[in-house]
């Protein structure tokens, strides 16, 4: 949001129609915000996602992300999600850096 690295995902997010949401990002995000910041804040952020098309994960998405072994549950939802719909994912989590399809951004150092 107001971070320094929130102006990297401007041209993402300045498409809010073009976004495919994937249903476990709505759960993350909100969790995360709510816990960190305020539930305030995590619902002004639901509502901004929600400016998307929301994805649930269905059969195919759910199988197909059971074959990122390499990637955690929530993770793999997103990378299938994103996969199945041509999209490409926004992220800084490492975990993706090296997958196609995906826009990584590395963190700041904390030192």
């Amino acid at each position: 949001m107001d971070s320094a690295q929130a102006s990297l995902y401007a041209p993402a997010v300045a498409k809010t129609r073009q976004l495919i949401v994937p249903l476990i990002t709505v759960y993350e995000v909100y969790k995360k915000l709510r816990r960190e910041l305020s539930d305030v804040i995590a619902r002004e952020a639901i509502g901004l996602m929600r400016q998307g098309e929301l994805i649930e994960a269905d059969l195919t998405i759910t199988l197909a992300a059971a074959a990122h072994t390499e990637l955690a549950m929530a993770d793999s939802l997103i990378y299938a999600t994103a996969q199945r719909h041509g999209a490409v994912v926004w992220t800084q989590d490492a975990h993706f850096e090296e997958l196609p399809g995906v826009k990584f951004f590395r963190k700041p150092s904390t030192h």
